[in-house]
């Protein structure tokens, strides 16, 4: 191989592909991340660590 193709195109199905998994990786980023400010905060309890009053 004498030369790389590098004016070839990417595939159509590959883009939609990494943007769809770059996405998914985001909303589950973002999913975590929300999920620990909202677990186990109930209307009279105070969040686990949270010092005694």
């Amino acid at each position: 191989m004498n030369s790389w193709d590098i004016d070839a195109p990417t595939p159509a199905r590959a883009r939609i592909a990494a943007t769809v998994s770059i996405l998914v990786w985001c909303a589950v980023i973002a999913a975590g991340r929300l999920l620990a400010h909202t677990r186990g905060r109930r209307e009279g309890q105070e969040p686990p660590g949270s010092p005694a009053v």
